[in-house]
């Protein structure tokens, strides 16, 4: 059975069509459903129809075939020597597929590996590994990689950056003229006297969840980006829209597959081996090193989850979003750390700051009390008590 079958079934479109999926997560749900389908060789809708008869006939759950493909097919998984990651994902679809028929599935222990390796402080990227990769690499990949580091954004947010949102995370420093978009030297020599304290502002959405956030990025990771741009013009490759990929290949935005294998090659040469089954180095590593580095720094919680891209509540977001000032402020403390060459900023001690972080304490007490609320059955039935008689 073919992809393209898998597609065409009733049961797949109803299900595709009742989810708003962006085509990667699209595509990784028609194979997920056609591996299962081919294990047992049947059709989405022969596997739908046999457990709605199945339930119709009252069969006890342990006798249901469903039981049985489901539990047999988790450990062909196993066998396959799939990750613990992929066969999670792998069966979470498969049961969100029954799910959406209405179809009762049974309780599937999914845990494969109750022996993995523990994950000590010598399995994260350090700032040394990071130096090493930036020696193996070339400029775009250099670019990408301090820019993750230092601003935390994932992979998927990166290959969907835009020249527009480089232009407007350097606007605080320079904004060129409509005749002065495209010209990176120019640009470069605007930003020549600030390029120690460039610290870039970025407003973009998350991607899987089109969150909606902002983050900073350190001055090397501006400065190196400034280089790749210029190198792509002596590649004959210049930016020519605002529209057009930050990073690009061959003229289009970079693939998934294509950061994710290049960064496989990376590690390899870094002689940098394993973790388990895992390559030492992914691009999820460098969105850990961010976030421990701001941890490490007794960066407030809340501003990294926000930092982050993790949703944050109402109250919150509205105050990061009217003071990306004084949380720039925050982020100058801990971008020396970041940095992976050495970065020192002014002293930070603005009273924009100071009031910055009396208000994350506010929020985060506000927060604190909320959950401890929310978890209180006694307040919850009083609450609904009230809601009934107003």
């Amino acid at each position: 059975m073919t992809i393209e079958d898998i597609k065409a079934d009733p049961h797949v479109i109803d299900f595709l069509n009742t989810r708003r999926l962006r085509e990667s997560t699209t595509k990784e749900y028609l194979l997920r459903i056609n591996a299962y389908c081919n294990y047992l060789d049947k059709t989405p809708t022969e596997i739908i129809e046999e457990a709605e008869n199945e339930e119709d006939n009252n069969i006890r759950m342990k006798k249901r075939n469903i039981k049985r493909y489901l539990t047999n097919f988790l450990m062909f998984l196993k066998d396959s020597n799939k990750s613990e990651n992929y066969i999670s994902a792998m069966m979470s679809t498969i049961i969100t597929f029954y799910h959406d028929f209405d179809i009762e599935t049974p309780k599937i222990k999914i845990k494969t590996n109750t022996n993995s390796k523990l994950i000590t402080t010598n399995d994260i990227v350090k700032k040394e590994h990071i130096l090493k990769l930036l020696e193996h690499c070339n400029l775009k990949y250099k670019s990408i990689i301090l820019l993750m580091s230092s601003s935390g954004m994932g992979q998927s947010e990166i290959l969907n950056l835009t020249y527009n949102d480089f232009i407007n995370a350097i606007s605080d420093y320079y904004k060129p003229a409509d005749n002065e978009l495209f010209d990176v030297y120019h640009i470069s020599q605007k930003l020549e006297e600030n390029k120690d304290e460039l610290i870039g502002t970025w407003q973009i959405q998350r991607y899987k969840t089109s969150y909606g956030y902002i983050t900073f990025s350190s001055p090397e990771s501006i400065q190196m980006i400034l280089h790749y741009l210029t190198d792509r013009i002596l590649q004959n490759r210049p930016v020519k829209s605002l529209d057009d990929w930050l990073f690009e290949s061959k003229g289009k935005q970079i693939s998934t597959s294509t950061i994710v294998s290049y960064f496989k090659g990376l590690n390899d040469r870094c002689e940098f081996g394993y973790v388990g089954k895992h390559r030492f180095f992914t691009s999820h590593k460098l969105r850990k090193y961010f976030a421990s580095t701001l941890n490490k720094n007794k960066i407030p919680e809340l501003t990294t989850h926000w930092l982050l891209g993790h949703r944050v509540d109402p109250v919150t977001e509205a105050y990061f979003k009217a003071d990306i000032n004084s949380l720039k402020e925050q982020y100058k403390t801990v971008v020396e750390d970041l940095s992976i060459e050495n970065v020192i900023l002014r002293e930070v001690t603005t009273e924009g700051y100071d009031k910055l972080l009396k208000k994350i304490e506010a929020l985060e007490k506000r927060q604190a009390l909320m959950e401890k609320l929310g978890s209180d059955t006694k307040f919850q039935d009083k609450m609904s008590s009230m809601k009934k008689t107003s």
